[in-house]
Order: structure tokens, then sequence, then C-alpha cells
């Protein structure tokens, strides 16, 4: 009798299998839905997107795109050109798990208010990220018009990228006992320069504030490059350039609890790129 019903159960666990009409489609995996901005000619995969529109502009947008792809450089580059002016308009469009689309919405008049990257400190195995914080004029939503998106399946990040691994470079200063780079912002409160932190194992750092506190800050500038790369250091997935970086202040703090004292330097440079 208790095989009669175990045979019972697994036929009736096959026939509701059988009419899923999911089950033999290519599901995404853990999401029932994703957004895409639509920049330039580009369709990239955005996250955590929170708009907020008012019947009185501006409105206020907010994203995020995973470091390591080739489209976030293409986007990153025209969003960066955007600093200077208005980026002429921005969609955004949210599809469902067989990439419908099911709602869509038309910026135009846009500002970037702030263009941040999330802190490297090597620790962290989450996957590195640019924020993008933005003001529009106008704003249109239009109905679902069932359309599919063809996206192109490297867009995705892949398990190599989820390592937080980095380089610096910065003129002829010693780089390899650098702890963290963090707040690293492009925006209005930046006047539009690139601002971020430095923390330098105190034994290195000497080299650092001798050229600090010497006055070469003020004359000699140093260029420099963040370079983001995969869990074996070996393959770079996203780098940042920089031309004439100037030394804005120097933080030093010491505690009992410090295992190894580190100095802070806080870095502003004008010119930067995303190498394509």
């Amino acid at each position: 009798m208790k095989k009669t019903h175990l045979f019972l159960f697994i036929l009736l666990g096959a026939m509701l299998a059988g009419s899923n009409p999911l089950a033999a489609q290519n599901m995404r995996p853990n999401a029932s839905y994703a957004d895409y901005i639509i920049l330039d000619g580009m369709t990239v995969r955005v996250n955590n997107l929170s708009t907020f529109d008012s019947l009185r502009s501006p409105h206020r947008i907010y994203f995020e795109m995973s470091i390591g792809t080739g489209d976030t450089k293409k986007a990153l580059n025209s969003l960066l050109a955007g600093l200077q002016g208005q980026v002429g308009s921005l969609i955004f469009k949210s599809t469902n798990m067989q990439f419908q689309v099911i709602a869509e919405k038309d910026y135009r008049g846009i500002t970037i208010n702030e263009i941040s990257f999330t802190d490297l400190n090597g620790a962290s195995r989450d996957i590195p990220k640019v924020r993008v914080r933005m003001l529009a004029q106008d704003m249109t939503e239009k109905a679902a018009t069932g359309e599919t998106l063809r996206p192109q399946l490297g867009i995705a990040i892949t398990k190599q990228a989820a390592s937080n691994n980095f380089r610096l470079t910065l003129g002829s200063l010693t780089t390899s006992r650098v702890s963290a780079i963090y707040n690293m912002r492009i925006g209005k409160a930046t006047g539009g320069a690139l601002y971020f932190n430095v923390d330098v194992e105190r034994q290195d750092a000497k080299a650092w504030k001798e050229w600090f506190n010497s006055g070469a800050a003020k004359d000699q500038k140093q260029d420099g490059m963040i370079v983001w790369t995969d869990a074996s250091f070996n393959n770079i997935l996203f780098s940042l350039q920089f031309q004439g970086v100037e030394f804005m202040s120097v933080f030093e703090y010491n505690s009992d609890q410090q295992m190894m004292p580190f100095t802070s330097f806080g870095i502003h440079c004008r010119n930067f790129t995303v190498p394509k």
C-alpha cells in the first residue's frame, strides 16, 4: 500500500511539472524582472533602480551598474561626458522573465548629480559597482508594449569579478601597501572633479607625506590609475585613469586597537577617463 502511495505522489509531481508553462523556458536565476537603461544606443543592465517623479520637476533617478563589462565602460564614459553638460535622454525599461518590456520611462533634460564607486579594500567579496544619481526636467511614462529586449549574454558579471581586488599607481610613489581606496566620487559636490581617499600603511606613507609637505603638491601634480582586477589579479575588469593629481589632505589617527597604523590621503583631480 505504501508503494502505491509513493508511486502516485511521484506521478502527480511529474504531471504538475509537465503542465508548468515555465518549466521548459530559459528562466533568469533569482530574479523575476530586470531593469535596463538605453543610452547612446547601448542597452545596459542596472541594479537597485529607484525613481522619484514629481509634478514639479526635477525628477530624481538612482541606479547602479556592475563593474567588469564592456557595456559599463561605454555607458560610464557617456555619463562622465554628461557631467560637463546634459545627457540628452535616458530610457529605462523593466522586463519580465521572458525579457518582455512591462514598463518604460523616458527622461529628458538630464543633469548628473554624482557618479560614485563602491569602496575598495581587498577584504570585501561584493561585486564592485558604479552608482549614478541624476536629475531630469521631463519624464514620459509609456504603457507596456510587449517588446522583447535582446540583451547581450555577456552583460552579466562573472563570479571572478566579485573580488574587489585592485591596484593603484600614482607617479613614483610606493603603492604596494595601499590598503583601501574609498569615498570615490565625481559630481557637483566636488566641482566636477574626481575625489577619493587612500589609506597607506604608515611605513610607506613617509614618502607620500614628504611629497605633500615639501610644497611639491602645489606645483608638481602626479598622474595615476586605479585598476579593478579579478580574483587572480591577472585580468583587468575596469580601470580609471587620472592626470594632474593634487593631495588635498592628510589624516592620521593613532589607536591602541590599530593592528597596523595607516595614513589617509585625500586626493583630487580634474582630468580622468575610463579606457575603452
